[in-house]
């Protein structure tokens, strides 16, 4: 079957790497199923997965036969895969679960056999993936609760308080410039809101010094403003507080 498979690479329908995978599996002496999942989870991986459902193996196989004008009947026939097409409506694929795990190639959850291939929750992981993976999941299921106290919450309103001066001085450069792409640049004004602009113009209009837009707190609610570096600051806040629980630093 390497042959065959060296042919979608030749073809560009499978990376080199993937091919070399599967042929690194048959080196080993794995059967044509676990040769073809191998090089298919190898793929996926490519792809941005972080597995390979076993009812995937079919759908995958099925595209490269489309691609090369092969029959999948014939294919399975010929290398032994009939396992694949039992049941394809039902996505049965207890035959195929059964067969992966007797691979010598595949390790599961029921045994300490360190192989190159992992069998969880009904599909296939490369082990050492599977093993990050799981230990991220772990992380992420036993996290602390981050709450962010009052004290941080008014610091944070302290540190990004909005500077009228700058506001007012912008305005009286320019008094015919949009109000609304002032306030967009300086109060951090959000789209789609629901502001009453008419006032928000008449009170810069009206304006004699920075005290007089003291009252832009009223018209333009914190609801509708989203200052970006006070969110990053807050997100890095949140990210300290994470990367001190996953790797202390006393450690």
């Amino acid at each position: 079957m390497l042959a065959e498979l060296k042919g979608w690479k030749d073809l560009g329908l499978v990376r080199a790497i993937d091919y070399h995978f599967g042929q690194f599996i048959s080196e080993l002496g794995a059967d044509n199923l676990t040769v073809l999942s191998a090089m298919f989870c190898s793929e996926y991986l490519g792809k941005g997965h972080v597995c390979l459902p076993l009812n995937e193996i079919v759908k995958q196989l099925n595209e490269k036969c489309v691609q090369t004008e092969t029959d999948l009947s014939q294919f399975c026939e010929r290398y032994g895969l009939s396992c694949l097409l039992q049941n394809p409506l039902s996505g049965s694929d207890y035959e195929t679960h059964a067969r992966l795990t007797e691979s010598h190639c595949v390790s599961t959850d029921n045994t300490e056999h360190k192989a190159p291939l992992s069998l969880q929750f009904n599909a296939l992981y490369l082990r050492r993936y599977a093993l990050f993976e799981q230990l991220i999941a772990d992380k992420l299921l036993h996290q602390p609760q981050i709450i962010i106290t009052g004290d941080v919450k008014t610091e944070l309103d302290r540190l990004f308080a909005v500077n009228y001066q700058y506001v007012y001085q912008a305005w009286q450069e320019d008094k015919k410039q949009s109000v609304k792409l002032l306030c967009e640049k300086y109060l951090h004004v959000i789209e789609n809101n629901q502001l009453d602009w008419n006032q928000i113009e008449s009170c810069f209009k009206e304006a004699n010094s920075v005290e007089d837009l003291s009252i832009l707190e009223s018209l333009i609610p914190l609801s509708s403003r989203c200052d970006w570096q006070k969110v990053s600051r807050r997100s890095c806040f949140d990210k300290c507080a994470l990367c001190d629980f996953w790797w202390p630093r006393d450690r």
